[in-house]
């Protein structure tokens, strides 16, 4: 029987299911055929399928605001060793002066992707056992991408929906 690991997205919670993950494939010793992510799931599934989860764990834990956020839409201060958060209206309203469609601008997010997650990533989950299915989202057009790497070596697949 083919065993699955799908992760869901939701964000920061996306540092959760990273921990889940690794208790599952280093700790429980688990192996799956298949790896679906959506939206922050779909961030992990490369190096999942790959057995680099040291490597998520360090990606997950030293994002930060900046990492993610060319314009950032929040601020968060320190008040007496509590984080509290807040919405920068100076930056959310220059956002949409600018006619975007987004509170904050997450620019530094792709160049975060684009570095983490490599053509030389896919080629190597090509080569393996294992299907990968990443989804992503954008509300700002409506819209939602399914791509799907099945199968491995040569004959890999992949299409989108």
């Amino acid at each position: 029987m083919k065993k699955a690991l799908v992760i869901s997205g939701g964000g920061s919670k996306g540092a959760f299911a990273g921990g889940v993950a690794q208790y599952l494939i280093k700790k429980k010793e688990n192996k799956y055929d298949l790896f679906i992510g959506s939206s922050t799931g779909s961030l992990m599934v490369s190096h999942l399928a790959l057995g680099l989860v040291d490597d998520l764990k360090k990606l997950y834990t030293t994002v930060d605001q900046h990492t993610i956020f060319s314009n950032n839409p929040f601020i968060i201060k320190n008040v007496h060793g509590e984080k509290i958060i807040s919405i920068n209206h100076l930056n959310t309203l220059w956002n949409f002066i600018n006619g975007r469609r987004t509170f904050g601008e997450s620019k530094n997010l792709r160049k975060l992707i684009c570095k983490n997650i490599t053509k030389t990533m896919y080629q190597q989950i090509r080569r393996t056992e294992v299907d990968a299915v990443v989804t992503v989202s954008n509300l700002s057009t409506i819209a939602v991408m399914t791509i799907f790497v099945i199968g491995s070596g040569p004959h890999a697949i992949m299409f989108h929906l």
